[in-house]
């Protein structure tokens, strides 16, 4: 559970996995330079005995000093089982964050080299003097019509053909299937992981509350949970869309393929192509072209803000109230363009907040323990030469037995 470091300062854990906290060199006024190097307790007793000198091999001078952990006996809360949740939740909380980051770098890799093509041809089409002056209008009508007008139809042809659809279709399929993991399989587990342990640390927070010296609170594991069921409804919500956007990008990339393998062939192919056109379904490729092809709606999950409305959302919400109710009616108010807040649907955002509370939650209880903590008076230990042996023990104290 005692560590000391290089600089002599000690750190304490709880069962070698929950840091309680760093604790200043408790010689260094007699003998700065000087480190832990031996520690001796005893099962039965809160008190340990730390040994400092300040060199290790063959010291001149050694400092016992007593450090008595009183929580271990006066904690309400089986220890074992606290330091064990407390870290499992640490490193789920960790896991969370890393969830998110590739599913951020998933996102972004399904937007970028659609962007970089679709670009190279918005240029043009703002040119013509009559007709769509857009992307998204001119792939509309070609749906519709079967006409493309001339900077579509050598887009298509030249810039894009076969090989750059290739590389459209592998970096959005890829990157949606990949998301879509992210979220089935690591995401959303590791949420429910975080809720089961929130819960069994919010009962005993209810058994103890009249203790004050457990380091959390009732009201604290809640907020915690709440922020955790935004995180899993912003995670069921983006797997929704995944789903949809995945279903409806390959009937258009299906449909795509068609009208470059269209315009580039001969008169006699293009009759052929034109059988293959009847198994598309173009009302899913007219729904792509609309609500996914230059804004999806996974944007307002995964889409950058500026710090002010970052900085403005997280002071609202610190107010205390209730998240889910709101996040929802963002969500609902985001479909018509109408949401007032613009950093809380964003998934690093909760991600972040949610670490913020747990991390309040572990500072609490370790500054509860750390309070509890009491350092003894050194003594000084010196034979007016070399210290070449020692060993040190704490041992329970025999009664004499009267016969």
């Amino acid at each position: 559970m005692v560590v000391g470091t290089d600089d002599g300062d000690l750190q304490l854990n709880l069962y070698d996995s929950f840091l309680i906290g760093t604790f200043p060199n408790p010689v260094s006024d007699s003998a700065p330079k000087s480190r832990m190097i031996s520690h001796a307790f005893h099962p039965q007793l809160p008190t340990h005995t730390l040994i400092f000198a300040e060199e290790e091999a063959e010291p001149q001078t050694l400092h016992l000093v007593p450090m008595d952990l009183s929580f271990i006996s006066s904690s309400a809360i089986n220890l074992s089982l606290l330091g064990t949740k407390l870290t499992t939740l640490q490193k789920l909380l960790k896991y969370v964050r890393q969830a998110q980051q590739h599913m951020q770098t998933e996102w972004k890799g399904t937007r970028d080299l659609p962007s970089r093509f679709l670009r190279n041809v918005q240029g043009d089409l703002e040119k013509l003097h009559s007709g769509p002056r857009g992307i998204v209008p001119a792939l509309y009508h070609t749906v519709v019509t079967g006409h493309a007008y001339e900077p579509l139809r050598e887009w298509l042809v030249d810039s894009l053909a076969e090989r750059g659809h290739k590389r459209w279709d592998k970096a959005v399929v890829s990157g949606l299937e990949n998301l879509r993991g992210l979220i089935h399989e690591n995401f959303l587990p590791a949420l429910d992981r975080c809720a089961i342990i929130l819960s069994r640390l919010r009962g005993l927070a209810q058994f103890h509350d009249d203790r004050d010296d457990i380091g959390f609170s009732v009201t604290q594991i809640s907020r915690t949970l709440d922020i955790i069921g935004c995180l899993s409804f912003v995670g069921h919500e983006i797997l929704s869309v995944v789903m949809d956007e995945l279903e409806h990008f390959k009937a258009f990339s299906t449909w795509l393929r068609f009208q470059i393998d269209r315009f580039a062939s001969s008169t006699t192919a293009a009759d052929e192509l034109t059988e293959k056109e009847a198994t598309i379904d173009t009302s899913k490729v007219l729904r792509y072209i609309q609500r996914f092809l230059t804004n999806s709606p996974l944007d307002i999950f995964f889409s950058h803000v500026s710090k002010e409305d970052w900085q403005a959302d997280w002071d609202y919400i610190e107010d205390g109230v209730s998240l889910l109710p709101i996040l929802d009616s963002q969500l609902r108010k985001q479909e018509s363009e109408q949401a007032s807040r613009k950093a809380l649907q964003r998934l690093d955002f909760l991600v972040s907040y949610a670490t913020s509370w747990g991390n309040r939650i572990f500072d609490g209880i370790a500054e509860a323990k750390k309070r509890s903590v009491r350092f003894g008076k050194p003594v000084k230990l010196s034979i007016n030469q070399p210290i070449t042996a020692m060993d040190i023990r704490l041992c329970q104290k025999q009664e004499n037995v009267s016969r």
